[in-house]
């Protein structure tokens, strides 16, 4: 998420809190996963990516009602395939998620 962060890839960052929130609920830090949702629903906001808020928003109401772990998986575990459009041009890349290992 490091590498999101630093070059302002709102994508990145949101899909990164949504994994992190899953890994947090998993481990029993509720709180902490809520934040990381909370989070991840802003950035979602931002870069008007309607179906990721949706998945966030689930994702928060059923951590909310201790229901997070019966849900699926997100979507776009495993390789992620996009682009990164920067002032030298755009910087085509595809990597692994580490939530494609669980």
């Amino acid at each position: 998420m490091r590498i999101s962060r630093e070059i302002g890839y709102g994508s990145g960052i949101a899909h990164d809190l949504i994994a992190l929130s899953t890994l947090s609920a998993q481990r029993d830090e509720a709180a902490t996963a809520c934040e990381y949702l909370q989070e991840a629903i802003t950035w979602l906001r931002l870069i008007e990516d309607q179906a990721g808020l949706d998945e966030a928003q689930a994702r928060l109401q059923a951590l909310k009602k201790g229901t997070l772990e019966a849900l699926d998986p997100p979507a776009e575990m495993g390789w992620v395939k996009d682009h990164v459009t920067l002032t030298e041009g755009k910087v085509y890349c595809e990597f692994e998620s580490p939530m494609a290992h669980r």
